[in-house]
């Protein structure tokens, strides 16, 4: 990456640490060169803070780029911003985040598309029959093994898991990594960031980017 000679952190020059985390992660030296500043630093964050998996965005990263050995991607369809303001000309793409919450989210929104259908079965049919059925210790098991495991699965295999954002531009059929984000993220700071940053490194993003008055 030819734009940055050193990165500096305090007095240190951490600019082969950083993008030898990228690297780590399947992103490419060609790719980096589409990478700005935020987003290399917010990825070189996550792997040392360990507060997310960085290997999980470098996967869809290379799903986006058609690179990926691991079959398609189990997250949302990437899709263009329609209703964040700020962010209106680019891209995103999820992840799954690491921490329980990331999970209950996707947990949550199973369970409200798919319900419990082996329980309603098994309740239909004792109801159907006329018998007097307790649940026990065992069913409690196989309700929260559907409710948890069967029901992630179901919305992995139909692409629907949800998760924090990979911000990018398309310019001239090429992928720009601009940020990480979230949905309860700021998208007037992310904005301001990549107009402080990303916008001086990929000087066609004045043109993609949505006017600000």
């Amino acid at each position: 990456m030819k734009r940055y000679e050193k990165i500096l952190i305090g007095d240190k020059d951490k600019r082969d640490e950083i993008f030898d985390v990228c690297l780590s992660i399947g992103i490419t030296e060609e790719m980096l060169d589409r990478c700005s500043l935020i987003f290399i630093m917010q990825i070189y964050g996550t792997y040392m803070s360990r507060a997310e998996n960085p290997f999980k965005i470098g996967d869809e990263i290379l799903h986006l780029e058609g690179l990926s050995r691991r079959g398609q991607s189990s997250t949302k369809p990437a899709t263009m911003f329609d209703k964040k303001v700020y962010l209106k000309g680019l891209w995103h793409k999820h992840y799954v985040g690491s921490s329980v919450s990331d999970m209950a989210i996707n947990l949550i929104g199973a369970l409200r598309n798919y319900g419990l259908p082996k329980l309603e079965a098994d309740v239909n049919e004792v109801m159907s029959s006329g018998q007097e059925r307790y649940f026990t210790p065992e069913d409690a098991g196989r309700i929260a093994h559907e409710a948890v495991v069967e029901n992630f699965l179901r919305r992995s295999q139909e692409k629907r898991l949800t998760g924090h954002w990979i911000i990018y531009a398309v310019h001239e059929g090429q992928n720009f990594y601009l940020s990480l984000g979230r949905h309860n993220s700021d998208e007037e700071e992310i904005r301001r960031n990549i107009d402080a940053v990303a916008v001086l490194e990929f000087p066609f993003l004045s043109e993609i980017l949505h006017p600000i008055n």
